[in-house]
């Protein structure tokens, strides 16, 4: 008996489900095409492209000939970098004293310091 109920209610099930698709009639292809075309121009669909972007209108705060004052500021200070990948240059130090003296003081130091047996672990 309950074997009998599953079937009829399978049958009614399927039958119920052809029936809910026949519903809506399908669409001829010139149909889909139009569509597609109002969507376009709507602007509910890309144009042609992967994403959809908006036509936002921007005010800018600065006039073009403040911009490009600034830029070349910019590049007279050294603040942008040359391409891509690299940055700006940093400035180069420059030294007070020659590597002679250098040399000497810390020959100096090291004499005087008896640092020798700070950093001799092996002997």
């Amino acid at each position: 008996m309950n074997a009998q109920k599953l079937i009829i209610a399978a049958i009614l099930a399927t039958t119920g489900l052809g029936v809910a698709n026949a519903a809506e009639p399908a669409k001829t292809r010139t149909e889909v095409i139009n569509e597609l075309k109002q969507a376009r121009a709507s602007g509910e669909l890309g144009q042609h492209l992967d994403f959809v972007f908006f036509d936002q209108q921007t005010a800018g705060s600065k006039t073009r000939a403040e911009v490009a004052a600034e830029l070349k500021q910019a590049k007279q200070q050294g603040l942008l970098a040359v391409g891509d990948a690299s940055y700006p240059a940093l400035p180069v130090a420059t030294s007070s004293r020659v590597r002679s003296e250098v040399k000497a003081e810390a020959v100096a130091a090291r004499k005087s310091s008896g640092s020798d047996r700070d950093y001799n672990y092996g002997g």
